[in-house]
């Protein structure tokens, strides 16, 4: 017989009911303030994005924040950006200096000048006309660690409320305050904590950025179950363990309402792997050590659902097939942009100072933020290789919002696509991408190329895509 514990974590992980999903869609669209869009399910494909109304070329369909996101580890060498929004912080000297100097710690050609470098980034010395690119000052964090900044104290409070106070390493106990009940949250950080926090980072900096996001949801998780006892605490012949439970239960819906699999049983095998066994229990054991780590920062005895391996195993797995790029452009890049536009006299002055700067930078001066994220409504939009729609930003987009635009016509009742790959690739590739998503594609252009490739010649099919097999499923992904 199953053991209490066993019985709550099959529950977490279970696909709920699609009126569940449902109910809470409709709350993030109103939350949102999105109109013309509903999400509907399927037999077929599960949930979509559908039109309520119709929709011309170019109009924006949805912008979304994520539910969370993270900053790929590599390119926080290349862009300081706020931690919650994305958006670029301090000036076009601190990201330009910040740039060059974290390639000289790394070994890479850098502008002679260090001096000029450090005086860039303390906005000591500046560059011609880069009064016109006007960034937010960067903001610490609450707990006052050294590894979050942020654009503003909005969104300072919002990842502190959100998650971050609970993987916070500074030492401001007054930031935290004090806890509210007696066997709520600890927030306040002692050295071990510390110590365990920078264990988790440094393996998941090694290993894969996705177990940061991982550490976020279920931190976000852990003060939204708190929050409810705090609100709603055991009552009645209502037990404390009962009561736990349900607040769990709450605090997990937005997670519940995503499309998951398990990460180490539903990642594609990548071709170059022959063995999938050793293949996918590598995985197992490396999110089985990510996991180990994060119960050493963040393990609550009233939810340790929360900490099971196959409950994590599925929120990384939620990752893998829902992810998002997060892309936010440079401003380093318009202000070369400008200099190279100035007048002859104009530009031969400044390029005295930029020039080097720019040479040092060389193809990289233009790396934008990147990242990866998981948005709730977007999320629901299915793939096809002839989408009406496309993540497209414009100039005015610049933090790490999701945007969807109208590729095309979209009337009422019209289902939302996007291409989760590049579709202009030719049908075997496409389907070769897909795999990462865990399924085969059967839009109307697959379909037909398909069946050229399956009618071909076979004098004539090995310089041509290939048609998939059979007994492939047919079924777009649900998520």
């Amino acid at each position: 017989m199953a053991s209490q514990l066993e019985r709550q974590m099959q529950e977490l992980i279970r696909p709920v009911s699609e009126q569940e999903v449902s109910r809470y869609l409709r709350k993030v669209i109103r939350t949102l303030g999105t109109e013309g869009v509903e999400v509907r399910s399927t037999a077929a494909k599960g949930k979509g994005l559908y039109a309520t109304e119709d929709f011309n070329d170019g109009e924006v369909l949805l912008k979304e924040p994520p539910f969370v996101a993270g900053q790929h580890a590599l390119n926080r060498s290349k862009a300081v950006v706020c931690a919650n929004c994305f958006r670029f912080l301090g000036s076009v000297e601190l990201q330009i200096a910040w740039h060059l100097l974290c390639d000289k710690y790394e070994g890479q050609p850098i502008v002679p000048d260090i001096n000029l470098l450090k005086q860039l980034q303390a906005s000591k010395s500046h560059l011609p006309g880069s009064e016109k690119f006007s960034l937010p000052a960067p903001v610490e964090c609450p707990g006052h660690c050294q590894h979050e900044i942020f654009c503003s104290p909005m969104c300072a409070q919002t990842a502190w409320e959100s998650h971050h106070r609970l993987l916070c390493d500074g030492g401001s106990q007054s930031a935290r305050g004090e806890a509210r009940l007696s066997g709520s949250i600890s927030h306040v950080v002692v050295p071990a904590k510390a110590a365990a926090l920078a264990a988790f980072r440094e393996h998941a900096d090694a290993t894969n950025d996705i177990f940061h996001l991982a550490a976020k949801v279920v931190a976000g998780t852990l003060l939204d179950a708190e929050s409810v006892l705090e609100q709603y605490p055991a009552h009645g012949n209502e037990t404390a363990e009962e009561a736990n439970w349900r607040a769990l239960r709450t605090a997990w819906q937005p997670i519940a309402a995503g499309f998951k699999a398990i990460w180490w049983k539903s990642v594609a095998l990548p071709e170059d792997v022959f063995d999938e066994d050793d293949f996918r229990a590598n995985l197992k054991d490396l999110a089985s050590q990510s996991l180990g780590l994060l119960k050493n920062c963040l393990f609550d005895p009233r939810f340790p659902a929360l900490f099971c391996l196959d409950v994590y195993g599925s929120i990384i797995g939620m990752f893998e097939l829902n992810n998002l790029d997060v892309v936010v452009a440079s401003p380093v890049e318009d202000f070369f942009l400008m200099i190279d536009g100035l007048p002859a006299a104009s530009k031969v002055e400044a390029e005295k100072l930029t020039g080097p700067l720019l040479d040092a930078l060389d193809k990289s001066y233009d790396t934008p933020c990147e990242g990866t994220a998981f948005y709730s409504l977007q999320s629901c939009i299915n793939h096809s290789c002839d989408p009406n729609a496309q993540a497209l930003k414009g100039d005015d987009d610049i933090d790490g919002q999701a945007v969807i635009v109208v590729k095309k016509p979209i009337g009422k009742g019209d289902e939302i696509t996007i291409s989760y790959i590049d579709e202009l690739m030719p049908y075997k590739q496409r389907q070769e991408a897909l795999r990462d998503y865990g399924f085969t594609c059967s839009c109307k252009v697959c379909l037909e190329e398909r069946g050229t490739a399956a009618s071909r010649p076979a004098s004539s099919m090995n310089a041509a895509p290939q048609a998939s097999s059979d007994s492939e499923e047919d079924d777009e992904d649900d998520d």
